[in-house]
């Protein structure tokens, strides 16, 4: 089985075209880039309710997995915390992205409250505008544009 036919969430094998995963229910974003835009994934880390130790490793191998793809652009799902200010899911992967961008691993992020139609990202990846998040200024969800 090859890796385009694996969820990129929780990495168990997608049926045909699907878009939703069978096992996790995350959303699967095809791989082919077309005449819609560069091809980019979506990463659930909160799914299975993981620690913040445990989430932050998910998010390493994600990348690392994501940049032997070719993929240009990850849509992570942290959630924003039960409070609404904040979890320390979304806080601990806010705080490791500009660690993992010196590393020369990430090349941007944008929080999902600052992802709008103006954004960079979207001038630059014209697929991000059918995402549903956009322009909703959901602070559960982070984008990150690898290197």
């Amino acid at each position: 089985m090859t890796a385009e036919s694996l969820c990129p969430t929780c990495g168990n094998p997608l049926e045909g075209e699907s878009s939703t995963c069978p096992f996790c229910g995350s959303s699967v974003v095809p791989r082919g880039g077309g005449k819609r835009g560069k091809p980019y994934q979506v990463v659930n880390l909160e799914a299975g309710r993981p620690t913040v130790a445990q989430a932050i490793g998910k998010l390493e191998r994600r990348i690392a997995t994501a940049r032997r793809q070719g993929v240009k652009v990850i849509k992570l799902i942290h959630g924003y915390g039960s409070s609404g200010k904040g979890g320390s899911l979304r806080d601990a992967v806010r705080h490791a992205l500009p660690e993992l961008q010196r590393q020369g691993l990430v090349r941007s992020h944008v929080a999902g409250e600052h992802f709008t139609r103006s954004s960079p990202i979207v001038r630059e990846f014209p697929r991000l505008r059918d995402d549903a998040d956009l322009g909703r200024g959901n602070r559960g969800v982070t984008l990150v544009v690898l290197r």
